[in-house]
């Protein structure tokens, strides 16, 4: 089918743990490794690519796990950042505000055209 980065995952971690705790994060990675679901969170990594399935069996486990809709699914990629984490890191040590605001607002109005 196709490959997804690892930060599509690890960026919806902060918000199972905000809505469900860490027990909730602890219990999505158990029914997740039982699922055929084949690496541990801690051992995700953002830039790596993983199969489009491991994605899709992930939905459908918050959505048996917790009862989620697709409003609460949707809340989640909502919360996500925008940019990548290895991108944030970056820019924290290396630009000025100004500057972050600049490039967000360049790169804002050329996707949207």
């Amino acid at each position: 089918m196709g490959n997804i980065k690892g930060s599509a995952f690890l960026e919806d971690l902060p918000y199972i743990k905000w809505k469900k705790g860490q027990e909730g994060v602890v219990a999505l990675e158990k029914e997740l490794m039982g699922s055929g679901f084949p690496v541990r969170f801690s051992d995700l990594r953002d830039r790596e690519l993983y199969p489009i399935e491991h994605r899709i069996l992930f939905l459908k486990t918050l959505v048996k796990l917790f009862g989620w809709d697709d409003r609460k699914i949707y809340e989640m990629a909502k919360s996500a950042p925008k940019a990548p984490t290895a991108q944030k890191f970056f820019m924290r040590y290396f630009i000025s505000v100004d500057k972050a605001a600049c490039i967000i607002i360049y790169f804002s109005v050329s996707q949207s055209i």
